[in-house]
């Protein structure tokens, strides 16, 4: 979500948002960390669970490598040793499109590199709402 006028960020959390994130900790298997893009899960289980819970995220505070690595391999999966979850939300997916329109081409990731993680063997979408899709790979 943004804001045009302001070219900001809307930092309010949707209804949908919320029920995404809780299903996707419902179902996540709590040893495969987690890679954000406009999104912070861990803010979200803190909001789900509260901070003092015996439930573990293993989120890691590393943005996804840039164009999904896609610009030197066919695959995302070759670039990350292990499996992982990857959170996207509409704000990460088209940051650059309605935020910085002045620098999509020198974007981390542009519409080619989602094209081609939707479109990849080795990812499985888990989670698709419109807001955040999430995928493991």
């Amino acid at each position: 979500m943004w804001i045009p006028l302001k070219r900001s960020a809307n930092l309010h959390v949707t209804y949908n948002q919320y029920n995404s994130m809780e299903t996707f900790f419902e179902i996540k298997n709590e040893s495969v960390y987690t890679l954000d893009m406009g999104i912070s899960s861990y803010r979200f289980y803190d909001g789900i669970y509260g901070k003092d819970t015996n439930r573990y995220l293993n989120y890691l505070n590393v943005y996804p490598i840039d164009h999904f690595d896609y610009d030197k391999n066919d695959t995302i999966k070759i670039s990350y040793e292990d499996n992982k979850y990857l959170v996207i939300s509409d704000l990460g997916r088209n940051l650059y499109k309605y935020i910085y329109p002045k620098y999509i081409n020198q974007g981390r990731h542009n519409e080619t590199d989602f094209y081609k993680l939707e479109n990849d063997i080795n990812v499985n979408k888990i989670i698709n709402t419109g807001e955040i899709n999430i995928y493991y790979f």
